[in-house]
């Protein structure tokens, strides 16, 4: 950005500056997946936030169906990259678009570090993102993992890809607020947007989601914890997706599930075992997914599904199969872009 400014006088940034905080701000949520983009925009109605719209974009060519191609080399990745910067629509003219991104789940490194231990870890996830098909350093961020210890989660991610989707949305006219950990958004968010505080919040897509914890204070304030990925479906289904043909994910499923909130409570993070596991992203649509994963688990669970009065109408902007579980982190990421940062300190 400091590179498109030094070509402008300071008049005119300051012009510039004065037209756009005239303008209304728009809130909009960016959730890349493999396949698909899936964009959420809140407005300010009176303060309080409204969910305007919803836009679902195929990445796909060609209209491919299924898994579609795969992000196995740098020029795969270039590739996939310039795709989602030729898809996704220009901030429109009369707004100020304020965005929060997500990336896809499969790129996110965790891990679980002790105070003393995050310059090795660094060291460690730059190697990492170096030998992969990233090959560049990697940003990472940290934040507490416990209520009552020392220990960090940290998630690291390519910083030469980050930067290079980062800067595309910012020529499209976007003001990016940050990018986030999905899961760390989904479990911040989940109370605001649909009222209930969860155990935990697992996000369930065939290319690989996430589970993540919150640590929930005695006063019922709640903030970041562990965060792990979970499996991508990679069974090939024919016909509809059921839970009996997918019975053999479910397990890995629930046994992820269950292995993180008996770790979150070795850190202390004492949530209250009334509380549901909330199933988002669109694998939650499967039908009786969620009492599949309860009897699997012996916890209650709840389908993701927005709190607000007002949603945006069956139109062209919104055309959802799965529903809005699916539209969970797009929504959770606009909420994020409403926000200061609430993450740790990154590099």
């Amino acid at each position: 950005m400091s590179s498109l400014l030094q070509f402008l006088s300071t008049s005119k940034i300051a012009r510039r500056r004065s037209l756009a905080s005239r303008r209304e701000v728009r809130y909009v949520g960016i959730d890349l997946d493999v396949e698909a983009i899936r964009i959420a925009i809140i407005r300010k109605q009176d303060t309080y936030p409204i969910w305007d719209s919803s836009i679902n974009l195929s990445l796909q060519e060609n209209g491919a169906t299924g898994i579609g191609e795969a992000i196995d080399s740098p020029q795969s990745l270039e590739c996939w990259i310039q795709r989602v910067l030729r898809v996704l629509p220009r901030s429109g003219e009369g707004f100020r678009n304020r965005v929060a991104i997500s990336l896809p789940s499969s790129w996110l490194h965790y891990e679980i570090i002790g105070q003393n231990e995050r310059a090795t870890a660094t060291t460690t996830c730059d190697s990492l993102m170096k030998d992969s098909l990233f090959q560049s350093e990697a940003h990472t961020q940290c934040w507490s993992a416990g209520a009552n210890t020392d220990r960090l989660m940290l998630a690291a991610v390519s910083k030469q890809a980050t930067l290079k989707l980062v800067r595309g949305i910012h020529l499209l006219g976007y003001e990016v607020a940050g990018v986030y950990p999905a899961g760390i958004a989904l479990s911040l968010a989940a109370k605001r947007l649909t009222t209930l505080t969860p155990r935990c919040v697992a996000y369930l897509s065939r290319f690989g989601g996430s589970v993540s914890t919150l640590k929930v204070s005695s006063v019922g304030s709640s903030e970041s914890g562990l965060c792990r990925k979970l499996p991508a479906l990679n069974t090939k289904i024919r016909g509809a997706i059921s839970i009996d043909n997918i019975a053999p994910w479910l397990d890995t499923i629930a046994q992820e599930i269950d292995a993180t909130l008996k770790y979150s409570r070795r850190l202390d993070q004492t949530p209250n075992d009334s509380l549901p596991i909330m199933l988002a992203g669109p694998l939650a649509a499967i039908s009786d997914i969620d009492a599949a994963i309860a009897s699997r688990i012996q916890f209650p669970v709840a389908i993701w599904r927005y709190a607000g009065a007002k949603r945006p109408g069956v139109s062209v902007t919104y055309d959802n199969e799965f529903g809005e579980a699916a539209d969970a982190i797009a929504l959770s990421l606009a909420h994020f872009a409403t926000l200061p940062s609430r993450l740790g300190k990154g590099r």
